[in-house]
This record gives structure tokens, sequence and C-alpha cells, in this order.
């Protein structure tokens, strides 16, 4: 084993008459390597299989390395000998359920041939399995204009059903694409909400509610509709 700061060496052979040759000897850095930050899937099925896009991890992989290609490999014999490249890496389930590992290869394309091979963890987790809730009705009071104040929250234990309500939180959306975003454009007073302005009696206004698992981060959505149904008019004529 040579190991020298020096860039060259000569070579003289031990008898009789001899010749010099220089040799370049160049060492080639590997892209360096760090523990990435596991992928993570919220399994709405339970099966514990999940669609993931490798490629969201390329900023972790590189941590500001430049002129790197990545590919990826189901196995680390595969990585290290470049086959069975990983076709669609931005939609790959994973093979084994719930915990799976792919293999990044960095290699520099500057021209060097030496490459890094790193581990990348997927983990899917399971989405809180919750109830849908029942219609949610209310008697219209004298104003009979359809309107009414909700207390969105007490439905959330037929929403769990089962589960621990300490390990779930609840957010409340008018629209779909919100809620299942969990963006912030959430119903700010859950607890007197008054349905949409829109609303006539008898007709139902369709909220979205997320229920997020604290633990895995995880959450369901579902509906849950707002009713409110006319009072009888008393008849007060007399014979």
């Amino acid at each position: 084993l040579y190991s020298s700061a020096a860039s060259d060496v000569y070579k003289r052979q031990p008898q009789g008459c001899f010749a010099t040759a220089e040799l370049l000897l160049t060492v080639e850095n590997r892209p360096s390597i760090i523990i990435p930050t596991a992928l993570e899937y919220c399994d709405p099925n339970s099966d514990g299989i999940g669609q993931f896009d490798l490629t969201t991890a390329e900023a972790n992989l590189l941590n500001g390395q430049t002129n790197i290609t990545i590919t990826y490999y189901d196995t680390e014999i595969d990585a290290e000998n470049a086959v069975n490249v990983i076709a669609t890496p931005t939609a790959h389930a994973n093979d084994q359920h719930y915990n799976d590992t792919v293999y990044a290869r960095l290699e520099d394309n500057s021209g060097l041939t030496c490459h890094s091979i790193i581990p990348l963890p997927l983990i899917v987790k399971d989405t809180p399995k919750v109830q849908d809730p029942e219609q949610f009705l209310l008697c219209d009071d004298i104003t009979r204009d359809g309107k009414e104040g909700f207390d969105l929250t007490s439905r959330e234990a037929q929403i769990l059903g089962t589960l621990n309500a300490s390990g779930h939180t609840f957010q409340y959306y008018v629209d779909k694409v919100e809620a299942d975003a969990g963006s912030n454009q959430f119903i700010a007073n859950k607890d007197n909400y008054t349905n949409g302005a829109t609303a006539t009696l008898l007709v139902p206004q369709t909220i979205f509610v997320r229920i997020t698992e604290t633990a895995t981060g995880c959450a369901s959505v579902r509906p849950l509709e707002l009713v409110v149904g006319a009072k009888p008019i008393a008849n007060n004529s007399t014979r």
C-alpha cells in the first residue's frame, strides 16, 4: 500500500540496465454521503403499500453538491452494479409492506468514475380509521332563514368511534381540496358555525372534517352534512 502527498512516482527494475517511467496517480473523491430523512406515505386503505416520489429526497441526498446524477435501485447490489434501475422514481411502490429501503446511486458528472450508494428508507403509515358522521340536523328559529349555529365539535366523538380523542385533532373546511391539503383555510368558529350564505331550508350544506393522528401526522377527511329544518307553524285560529 503506497500513500504519499506527491502526485508523481518512478519505477526502476532492481537489476541490470534500467529506465525510469513516470506514473501519474490520481485520487478521485466520491460524492459525499449523508443519512437522508426517510420518505413517508399515509396509507388510506391500510395495505402497507404506498406510492413514493423518490425524487423529493434529492435535495436532501445532494446536500448542496452539484453536477451529480442520482439513480435509484431496489437492492444495494443492483445499485453498486448500476443494473435494474427503478424506471419511474416519481411513482415507486414499496416492495416490503410498511417499511422498505431503496438505494440511491450518486455519480459525479465530471467524467470521474467514483460513485456513492446511500440507503433511502420508505415508511408507510395508516391513516386514522374514523367513522362517517350522521347528518347534522337543527330546527330553524322564527326567522325561517335556513341558517343556524352548528356546534361542529359535537360530532367528534361519533367520528372517532373507538379511537382515542386525546391522540387526534380536528379541523373543519368548507372546501374538500383545502381539507385534503390541510391548509390554514379552516373554519375558525367550529363551536358555533353558521351554515352557508346560500343555505335554504332542508337543503344540506356539506363541509369536510379533517382528522389528524398526532403520533403519525396522517389524516383522514370525512364529509359532514348540515341541514336546517323548518319548525311547524302553530295555527292559532279559533272556531
